[in-house]
């Protein structure tokens, strides 16, 4: 029985690493630097006052 839980604690891991790494990815693929983002909004209240 101690094989079993040792075997699915690794599945466990190797799920969360491979979680972590997507998502590390997916954030890192839609970062915007805060000045590139500044700049966006800026626009669109200056397109909307105008």
């Amino acid at each position: 029985m101690t094989w079993l839980v040792i075997h699915l604690w690794l599945w466990c891991l190797l799920a969360f690493v491979v979680g972590a790494l997507v998502a590390w990815f997916v954030v890192r693929a839609l970062y915007r630097p805060i000045r590139e983002v500044s700049a966006d909004l800026s626009a669109d209240l200056k397109e909307r006052v105008a």
